[in-house]
Formats: structure tokens, C-alpha cells, sequence
């Protein structure tokens, strides 16, 4: 039975190999500090706004821990962290005090000292589980995940969940994921798991409503600030948890990543970061309450929590800004819903910012050294490190940066025939791509104003005319009987033109030096006109600060139809 599988940890203690170290050109530096990390991995923690709520992150473990919080004072003091007091919920409540010092109080300790490291303004709430067997620990995400337990708390629910343990994914049924998975259910929440500490991957991280966290070796020098990371991979026994699921099937948001077009299953990790314990750091831990050591530890139960922090504050600017949550919930999955439409955040870093090859750049350590197993680093996206390491400061730039409403766009999964074949709109690079030998001069990024795109079925022209099913925004124009007509002209006029919901997702179109058409699925459909007002956006050379204000201004201006603000606004670019 899947229920009497019992959930291990992902943590290592070091054990230096300097061999290893000195092969690289970048000094090892470690056990590192908080403020290594957040140096590395360009964190700056950010504060909440008065009147906002304070991000939460909560640890789902197993067995009560009697020491968590003065573990947690006494490491604030070894590294001069303002100090603050956990949330802890012991769940065992027909033997609170029981505490078998088995491990899971190290996996405690790494947990909430690292994430605080992270963020240190996020608050830390822990869920102490009886023990653990799986169903008990999913007994644990349950109750973190329900609303209804955090109507009366002075912090509310949830924003992320960290679980630094699992399974291998080998181990659980089809039957079993069908019952299970469900507990990844609320739309506001976003989930974190550590992949494992050998070759091969562990559940939940290889769930498509979770965010698998692997493994890297670190080297970082505090004094020069260079850095570099590889694999984490010692041998079969001690790595960066990779590879595909056995189970669990492709997501959408991994369909169409370059180097894992080969398998049908889930690949994972998404995204990694410092797991090594031979450069990895220190925690505060005792089993007594009085006499406390420094430890130094790893594994991949490191870098969940590590990128769990690192999140939290992208999520605390968010809320900061008054814009809408985030989520590893895919909407089929969701139970606890919520207001609002909630940002899916696999979407954002393998659509906004994986496809967008500056962006990626700017928000990814992308580790192309080392090799976990049978799986070699390659380029952007690879089996061992998934996207690579999140640059925390970029990658908030890069989403709070403001999104101008176009109504001439595309969704990104629309097929352009370009002199290279039919790629998808969203995966065009300008540096590669042309059309019709004409140069692409930007792949434009817009939002749309209407709540609805309009939809041409397949044939709806005739045969083959659109090949198949064809979306587009309503102003946008395609040709028809020798004429250009916005596509919302056709509703009504031929039964198989529909209007369809728009969820919000970033919407594409083609920038070129000249106003074009284009083949999409047999229809010849315009490219974004060069005097229109996103072209010129996207070829000015103003500041990045003052081009989202321009577009905060365009985009209000739009909303209340305010026609008169909208003119004056665009003469100024």
C-alpha cells in the first residue's frame, strides 16, 4: 500500500573532498553566510508596506522539534539576523512531547534557518507532523492548505509551502496520484520540493503542481563576488535528484523546452540551486537544549528552502504592489479558490522568462558544468539543473515591470511560418529568425483589453483555411477576399467564429521594419504596425523606469477609455 511508504529527508552533512574544490577557477568559500547567498543569487529582502500582509512561509516536517526556536536565536545570533519567532503547530496531539531526534530535527533546523536567510522579513510558520508516513505529511499539506484554519490567524494562509522530503517516484501508484495530488489545490499557494539526493527523482517534486527544486556545487568568493556552480553529483549515492517521472506526464509548460523534447513524462527539476555539502553551510542544531553545535550540511533539502525564500520575496513585492497572487496550481487542480485570477509561476519562468532570451539572461545562473549521472548540463534548460538558479532582483524587476494592453496580438502557442519553418510565436528569436528573408525586429509582449480573444475553428473558411483552430485578439486584422478585416468583424458572420475567454496570459506579436503579413495555420493575419504605439515602445530608447511609467499611464488611459490622456500620453514618445 502507498500509505506505508514513509517520506525521507534530502540533507547531507559535509564531509570536504578538496579534490573536488580545486578544479574550478572560483574559490570555494563555504560554509557560506545569508549574506553569501543573497550576494550570489542577487537577493535583496524586501519589506512589507504598511497595511500589507506579510508574506508566509510555511514548513511542512515531520515530529515535533522541542529546540526549533532557540536553534533559530542562537543562529541569528552566530550571523547577526534580526531575530523573530516561528509559528510552530505540533500536530501530535496525543503525544506532543515525543521527540526522537531521528534527523527530521536537522531537517527542521535547515529548513527554517535558511529560508529566513532568504527573506528575513517573511514570516516562518512550522507544521509539525506526527510522523513520517506520507499520508500524514499530506495530512500536513492539507491543513496548511485550507483557508478555513487561517481565518482567526493574525498572519492568514499560506503563500508558499516548502517540503524538503518525499518519496522516489518509482515507488507511488497511478491510483495513488489520483487521491493524493489533489492536496497541491489552493490557487494562492505556491509549492516547493526538494528533488532528491541521488540520480533519480522523488515525489511530490515531480508533481506538475509543485516546483522541483534540484541541486548545484556553489563557488563563491565574498571578497571579488565571482561565482560559479556546476552539478551537484558525487557520486550514485549523493546528487542533485534529476530525471524524468515515472509516472506523471508532461505539463503543458514544459512542452516545447528544447533539450527534453524527447520525453513524454515530467522532467525534473525546475529550477536548482546550492545542495553540495562540501560547499554548502552551516546550521545551529542541538538535542538538549543547552548545548548547541555548528554543523555543516547539504542536499537538496538546502536549496528547497533556499529558493523558497528567494521566491518569498517576489511574492511580498507583489503583494506590496497590489497585484495579483501567485500559484503552482494548475487550474484543473484547484479546491481552495480564491479571488482574483492568480499568476501560475511555472508559466512565468518557462514562458515570460525562459522563452525571452534577454530576460532569461538577466533572471537565471544558467549551469552548463557537470554531469548528474547519465544526464549532462547543456545550455538554458538540462536535466540536472532544470532552468538553472534564480536571480532573485531580476527576476522582480523583470515581472513588476509594467505590461502595455494591445488588442493586435496573439496567444504564444500561435504557429508562424517563418524561412526557418513553423515555430510558435512565443519561441521566435530576431537574432535567427526572418520572414519571407525579412529581418524580425522585436517579439512584442502585450496584455489584452477585451475579457474575450476570438476563435476561428478549423475550415471555418474553407478546407484547410484556417488547417487548424486559430486565436487572435479582436482588433486584429487578417486578410479576407482582398480586404484586411479586424478579426471581431467576423463574429456572427460565419457560424464557426467564436468568441473564446481570455485568462490574462501574455499575448505576442511580430515587430517588423515594415507593416507585413504573416502565415499563420493559412491565414495571412498583420504584423504589429511600426508607428503603433507598442512598436515604438519597444524601439525607444528611454529608461526602463520611465517606460513603465509611460505604460502605467497608457494602460489606465485605455481601461477608462480616456481618449483625450491616451493622445497626449503617445505624443511624447
Amino acid at each position: 500500500m502507498d500509505d506505508s511508504l514513509k517520506c525521507r529527508t534530502f540533507h547531507v552533512i559535509r564531509e570536504r573532498n578538496s579534490a573536488l574544490v580545486s578544479k574550478y577557477s572560483v574559490k570555494d568559500g563555504s560554509p557560506y553566510s545569508p549574506n553569501d547567498l543573497r550576494s550570489a543569487y542577487k537577493v535583496t529582502p524586501v519589506q512589507k508596506k504598511h497595511g500589507k500582509k506579510q508574506v508566509v512561509i510555511t514548513i511542512i516536517i515531520a515530529y515535533h522539534y522541542p529546540y526549533i526556536q532557540e536553534c533559530l536565536d542562537n543562529f541569528c545570533e552566530f550571523y547577526n539576523l534580526p531575530k523573530t519567532t516561528l509559528e510552530v503547530i505540533n500536530l501530535n496531539t496525543n503525544n506532543p512531547d515525543y521527540y526522537p531526534a531521528n534527523g527530521w530535527d536537522i531537517e527542521e533546523c535547515i529548513d527554517t534557518q535558511w529560508a529566513y536567510s532568504m527573506n528575513p522579513n517573511a514570516h516562518i510558520r512550522v507544521i509539525e507532523i506526527i510522523d513520517n508516513f506520507i499520508t500524514n505529511l499530506y495530512a500536513g499539506v492539507e491543513y496548511a492548505s485550507n483557508p478555513d484554519n487561517w481565518k482567526d490567524n493574525e498572519w492568514g494562509v499560506t503563500d508558499i509551502i516548502n517540503m524538503s522530503w518525499g518519496v522516489d517516484d518509482n515507488l507511488l501508484n497511478p491510483a495513488y496520484l489520483q487521491t493524493r495530488d489533489p492536496y497541491f489545490s489552493n490557487n494562492n499557494i505556491c509549492y516547493f520540493s526538494a528533488s532528491g539526493d541521488k540520480t533519480q527523482v522523488s515525489y511530490p517534486a515531480t508533481s506538475q503542481n509543485v516546483i522541483g527544486v534540484g541541486g548545484t556545487s556553489l563557488y563563491y568568493d565574498s571578497g571579488s563576488g565571482d561565482m560559479s556552480q556546476t552539478t551537484w553529483y558525487f557520486d550514485d549515492e549523493f546528487a542533485g535528484g534529476c530525471g524524468p517521472s515515472s509516472l506523471i506526464v508532461k505539463p503543458v509548460y514544459q512542452k516545447g523546452v528544447k533539450h527534453i523534447k524527447e520525453y513524454s513524462k515530467r522532467c525534473c527539476p525546475d529550477v536548482a540551486c546550492i545542495a553540495d555539502p562540501d560547499t554548502g553551510v552551516n546550521i545551529i542544531h542541538t538535542t538538549n537544549g543547552t548545548d548547541f553545535q555548528v554543523l555543516e550540511y547539504g542536499g537538496t533539502s538546502l536549496s528547497c528552502p533556499v529558493t523558497a525564500g528567494i521566491i518569498s520575496n517576489l511574492i511580498q513585492s507583489f503583494i506590496n504592489h497590489d497585484k495579483p497572487k501567485f500559484t503552482t496550481i494548475l487550474p484543473s487542480n484547484y479546491k481552495y479558490t480564491n479571488p482574483g485570477t492568480p499568476i501560475l509561476l511555472q508559466d512565468v519562468l518557462y514562458n515570460i522568462i525562459y522563452k525571452n532570451k534577454g530576460s532569461y539572461e538577466k533572471c537565471f545562473y544558467d549551469v552548463v558544468l557537470g554531469n548528474d549521472g547519465p544526464y549532462q548540463t547543456t545550455t538554458r534548460f538540462d536535466i540536472p539543473t532544470g532552468l538553472g538558479s534564480i536571480y532573485g532582483d531580476a527576476l522582480i524587476k523583470a515581472l513588476l515591470a509594467a505590461i502595455p494592453i494591445s488588442n493586435i496580438c496573439f496567444p504564444g502557442n500561435t504557429p508562424i511560418m517563418t524561412d526557418q519553418g513553423i515555430i510558435n510565436i512565443c519561441d521566435l528569436n530576431p537574432s535567427i529568425n526572418t520572414i519571407k528573408n525579412n529581418k524580425i525586429v522585436a517579439i512584442t509582449q502585450t496584455t489584452g483589453i477585451d475579457d474575450y480573444l476570438v476563435s476561428f475553428a478549423k475550415d471555418c473558411f474553407g478546407l484547410t483555411y484556417p488547417n487548424k483552430e486559430t486565436i487572435m485578439t479582436g482588433d486584429h486584422k487578417l486578410f479576407y477576399k482582398g480586404k484586411m478585416i479586424e478579426a471581431k468583424k467576423f463574429i456572427g458572420r460565419f457560424e464557426n467564429v467564436k468568441k473564446v475567454n481570455y485568462d490574462g496570459n501574455i499575448l505576442y506579436n511580430i515587430l517588423m521594419e515594415k507593416h507585413a503579413k504573416v502565415n499563420v495555420n493559412n491565414l495571412k493575419c498583420e504584423t504589429l504596425h511600426p508607428l503603433n504605439i507598442i512598436a515604438r515602445l519597444y524601439k525607444s530608447t528611454i529608461t526602463d523606469d520611465y517606460k513603465n511609467k509611460i505604460i502605467n499611464m497608457i494602460n489606465y488611459s485605455i481601461k477608462n477609455k480616456d481618449l483625450k490622456s491616451y493622445k497626449k500620453i503617445i505624443s511624447t514618445i
